[in-house]
């Protein structure tokens, strides 16, 4: 890193830009006043004394935490931890059950200084216990929390951290399964080597054979299980065969698969007998397990068949009446579009007359007042000639009795 990654304005710690108080998110110094191999040694201490169990690692088995951002103000790990304490005040009393080591009491939260208390600050709190959990000043640094986190052993301190994920995606399941393929064949290797038996080991399958049979020149045969126990070497041998025949035959790993359903079932049936010779009483108790899961398997099969049946059954019932209720659904959408236009036009004429009337009314309200004009003019004008008449009359009269 170059000085040109730090080319921006540095205020000199104490002059008269520079603030007087620094919170925690702000930087105080450049990135280039710290030396590289300090910076380094410094976030090495922070990786190595970062808690395993409080993993940064998102977890992928668990739906209700996938939102990471959320897990992290509500999760459990959060509220263990204590550390939302620092946004609400009524949960820092919360017991943090990872932590046994207290303070000698409760601490005291300094209040923010500034220009005009500096002084007084430090003379009202210099008694004032402030805390020892990661740091003297943690309180002024506003981390609230009241118990120490325990450290971890020193033994655990290079262990792989602990796998949040139970369950393996597909390429880490194809490892995992190819790592315990090469364990199993250096195992195999290994006793076969240290064994050293002859190789007269039978398949289920050439022991699964007729056991009688015939020949031309020594008549008829019989075929007796073996009475001699089995070792190690055979199971391995059969293990092995077992997996030959299941690559041989393309047997499906998952799923319904008559293939490995036989060849599982006969080792079975293998195993059952090498049993046996040890104790009879315990392989009979292995032939009652085997009935009982060869019965289950049935009664499933069973049920999956007339489950099959029913379902075909419903499905032709349900498509039996699909041509009526399509042309039902057709002739309601024609019936449909019929109502709509007949709406359409049962509109346009409701608008038409709503129209006419209304210029109808406006007609008449135009011709009524037209006449209520008229009567007024006509009711004025008989007002103003009655009493013009009748101011006539007794000036005519007046004039008579003055004669007399």
């Amino acid at each position: 890193m170059t000085a040109k990654n730090f080319m921006h304005a540095k205020k000199r710690i104490g002059g008269k830009d520079a603030p007087i108080n620094y919170s925690t998110e702000e930087r105080v110094f450049c990135p280039g006043d710290t030396a590289p191999d300090k910076a380094a040694a410094k976030m090495e201490i922070k990786e190595m004394l970062r808690s395993r169990i409080l993993s940064a690692e998102k977890p992928q088995w668990n739906t209700s935490t996938s939102n990471w951002d959320n897990m992290q103000m509500n999760g459990k790990c959060y509220k263990r931890t204590n550390v939302n304490a620092e946004r609400n005040r009524s949960n820092m009393f919360v017991y943090n059950y990872r932590a046994e080591k207290l303070p000698k009491k409760n601490l005291t939260i300094k209040p923010k200084s500034n220009r005009f208390n500096t002084g007084i600050l430090e003379v009202a709190l210099k008694d004032e216990y402030m805390g020892e959990a990661f740091d003297d000043n943690r309180v002024v640094h506003g981390v609230l929390k009241r118990t120490e986190e325990l450290p971890n052993h020193p033994a655990l301190r290079d262990a792989t951290p602990w796998n949040q994920s139970v369950e393996l995606t597909q390429n880490a399941r194809k490892d995992h399964f190819a790592s315990l393929e090469s364990a199993r064949q250096s195992n195999s290797d290994k006793w076969r080597r240290k064994v050293g038996a002859n190789d007269n080991y039978k398949s289920p399958e050439q022991l699964s054979k007729e056991l009688m049979w015939a020949e031309e020149n020594s008549g008829y045969w019989l075929r007796y299980a073996s009475s001699v126990p089995s070792t190690r070497f055979d199971v391995l041998k059969l293990q092995e065969s077992l997996d030959a025949k299941l690559l041989q035959r393309q047997a499906r790993e998952s799923g319904i698969c008559p293939v490995r359903e036989d060849l599982y079932s006969q080792t079975f049936d293998e195993l059952i007998r090498e049993v046996t010779l040890n104790s009879p009483e315990r392989g009979l108790l292995l032939l009652r397990v085997r009935d009982e899961l060869r019965l289950t398997t049935d009664a499933y099969k069973t049920l999956y068949d007339s489950s099959l049946t029913f379902g075909v059954r419903k499905q032709l019932q349900a498509e039996d009446g699909v041509g009526d209720l399509a042309e039902q659904i057709t002739g309601l959408q024609r019936d449909k579009e019929e109502s709509e236009s007949k709406v359409a036009e049962l509109t346009n004429k409701l608008e038409v007359i709503e129209k006419r009337a209304a210029e109808r009314r406006a007609l008449q309200e135009k011709k009524f007042k037209e006449e209520l004009d008229f009567l007024k003019y006509q009711g004025q004008h008989l007002d103003a000639f009655l009493k013009s008449a009748g101011g006539g009359s007794t000036s005519i009269s007046a004039s008579m009795n003055g004669s007399k």
